[in-house]
């Protein structure tokens, strides 16, 4: 494990920093390319749709965090250490950046189903890219294993004490991650022969299957969701499977 590739003086260049910023260029320029080259969508209105979806996600997942702790400090908690440094809430980003991406794609009049199909392939690979920055820096660690025989895919990071195993989430559920891309790659492949289907597609798939994983993964992932987090994949998961009935019962009977 490198978690530091250059340190000189005041700089330093993690390797968290530098897959963080490969995931966010990735979805950035994949979307609009699959934006404006598959969905036929307007390259100006597609960049300003992506650039709104990157700040509000950013945005989210600083208050989400902020809010957390703000409840942690007035409460009394134990766990509360401070304000800083500031953490990124996966759920809130989420939650945020698709709100804000499909606002700005109906203000450009876009279709926003395009637009949020476009992005959800993407987005999966953008998701397992920066999970792989989360294991170089440490954060989202995984709860530690019971037992003092580590299994094969256990982890143990320099902070931990000698002899503490932890389950590797960050790298399950960039594998995860990964392998949702992959499904989604091959429906739209497989069903998006000959033309974009006229309902968001992809979109319910993505919000059903991560957020179910999310919830289910939980309690292997070290602080676990807080109840806010939690409740926001919960929201995803249930709207994701609504969606996806009614849009794959809409895309038969279009078909008839």
């Amino acid at each position: 494990m490198h978690p530091i590739i250059f340190q000189h003086s005041f700089i330093t260049l993690r390797t968290s920093y530098l897959l963080w910023f490969v995931a966010v260029s990735v979805f950035m320029f994949w979307t609009r390319s699959r934006a404006v080259n598959k969905y036929g969508m307007d390259y100006n209105k597609t960049t300003g749709a992506i650039i709104w979806t990157f700040f509000a996600a950013v945005s989210g997942a600083l208050f989400f965090d902020f809010f957390g702790k703000t409840l942690l400090f007035f409460s009394g908690n134990t766990s509360f250490s401070g304000f800083f440094p500031a953490q990124l809430s996966s759920s809130g980003g989420i939650l945020c950046g698709g709100l804000a991406g499909i606002y700005k794609s109906r203000m450009e009049n876009i279709k926003w189903n395009d637009f949020a199909d476009a992005a959800v392939i993407p987005a999966s690979a953008a998701i397992a890219i920066w999970r792989l920055g989360c294991f170089f820096d440490g954060c989202c660690r995984g709860v530690p294993l019971e037992g003092s025989q580590a299994a094969w895919f256990a982890v143990h990071y320099p902070g931990d004490l000698e002899g503490l195993y932890r389950w590797p989430y960050p790298l399950i559920e960039s594998a995860f991650a990964l392998a949702l891309m992959l499904f989604l790659a091959a429906v739209e492949k497989i069903f998006f022969k000959k033309k974009t289907p006229e309902y968001a597609f992809l979109t319910p798939l993505f919000i059903l299957f991560y957020g179910s994983f999310r919830i289910l993964a939980d309690p292997i992932r070290e602080a676990g969701l807080k109840k806010g987090g939690l409740l926001v994949f919960i929201f995803f998961a249930i709207i994701g499977l609504l969606i996806s009935i009614i849009t794959i019962y809409k895309s038969i009977q279009s078909e008839k």
